[in-house]
């Protein structure tokens, strides 16, 4: 049985390695830390899996890239008392060339919550707010 502080590590590596995925455009990497059911609000809106899929996909198959990517590698991570839930919020930056060779540079906020479910970890739901543009 892990510890608060190995689950804590094991959630530090899993939030490192899903942006890796996402700076590398390994977009069915990226998703697969997010649990079939989950849910999210991107910048005022509400949606599901299916729909950051979709946008995602459409992105970098028309052929938009990270640049550059500044994710924090320890972000905050507090573990509930059953060890099977954990919130994980930080600020990141991204310089991404558009699909259309425009540039942009933005900062974000994102709040992610953590379940092991079945001994996985992955993200059931997912706050994102830009921050600057």
């Amino acid at each position: 049985m892990q510890t608060a502080l190995e689950k804590t590590t094991t959630i530090r590596k899993l939030h490192v390695d899903r942006g890796q995925a996402y700076g590398r455009g390994d977009v069915e990497g990226y998703l697969s830390y997010y649990a079939d059911d989950a849910s999210m609000f991107i910048s005022g809106k509400e949606s599901k899996l299916e729909e950051l899929a979709r946008e995602v996909r459409s992105l970098f198959e028309r052929g938009g890239r990270v640049a550059t990517l500044d994710v924090p590698a320890e972000p905050e991570v507090l573990l509930n008392e059953a060890g099977d839930a954990a919130v994980v919020g930080f600020a990141w930056r991204e310089t991404f060339r558009n699909p259309d060779g425009t540039i942009s540079n933005s900062r974000f906020y994102e709040t992610d919550i953590w379940f092991r479910r079945r001994g996985k970890w992955q993200i059931v739901k997912f706050h994102f707010t830009t921050l600057t543009e």
